[in-house]
Parts: structure tokens; C-alpha cells; sequence
């Protein structure tokens, strides 16, 4: 699995609600990764926040319906990391695609400006021949 597998399901790891299978290759992978496991230790607070939270007996517990409250821990541990939309714009290591875009767009940047120099070099060389005196 790459990283992007592994944080997709890192949430469903931490809350034990993978096979035995995806936790073994997402376990050998944190072992590897440092950046894995460092999103896997900023997620470990959160969910053990929760996990209390829903353990006690708060009031909003007793407020929710059985129905409303066995969705929630339901949707919760569906609940992913998902990498925001910028990152997942950026080439990845196996996207050429993506790379092709990029490269694609600096490209149209690169003619955009050698359209623009011309005529801005233009513009102050007029200026330069009004503000000097005439002989």
C-alpha cells in the first residue's frame, strides 16, 4: 500500500475496523513510514477524545435516540482522512498525468510572460524618450 491507501484507512485502522489482512500491511507500513505514523499519532488523540466522550454518560447521549446515536458511531468509524484537494492535485510519484498538467500550465505561464515582457519593455522605453529632453 502507498501512503495515500494507508491514510485513506488509517481512521478504520486506529479504530480496529479492518480486516486482519489491511492491518498487517498498514502496521508494516507505519513501521517504514514516519509520515504515516506521524498522522496516525496526530489522529490517536482525537479518537480517544471521542471514544470517552461517547463512554461517559453525557447529556447528549441521553438526548439522541438509540437510532441517531448508533448512526453517529457508525458514521464515525467510517469517517477518513482525506487529503485536502491541493495535495491531491499535485503530481504523485506514479501520476504522469498529473505531471503532464503541471507542466503543462508552466508551459502557458512561460508564453503568457514572453508575450507580456515585450510590450511592458516596450511601454518604458517610451516613457524613458518622453522624459528626456529633446536635442
Amino acid at each position: 500500500m502507498n501512503c495515500e491507501q494507508i491514510q485513506n484507512n488509517l481512521t478504520a485502522y486506529l479504530l480496529k475496523d479492518v480486516n486482519e489482512t489491511v492491518t498487517a500491511e498498514i502496521r508494516a507500513h507505519l513501521d517504514k513510514c514516519a509520515g504515516c505514523r506521524a498522522t496516525a499519532r496526530e489522529i490517536e488523540p482525537t479518537l480517544d477524545l471521542l471514544r470517552d466522550a461517547l463512554a461517559t454518560g453525557s447529556k447528549a447521549q441521553e438526548r439522541l435516540s438509540e437510532l441517531r446515536h448508533s448512526t453517529i458511531l457508525r458514521a464515525s468509524k467510517r469517517q477518513t482522512v482525506r487529503l485536502p484537494k491541493l495535495i491531491k492535485w499535485l503530481p504523485s510519484a506514479d501520476s504522469r498525468i498529473q505531471l503532464y498538467k503541471v507542466a503543462a500550465i508552466l508551459v502557458l505561464l512561460l508564453v503568457f510572460a514572453g508575450m507580456l515582457l515585450p510590450a511592458r519593455m516596450g511601454s518604458r522605453e517610451r516613457a524613458r524618450r518622453v522624459q528626456s529632453p529633446m536635442k
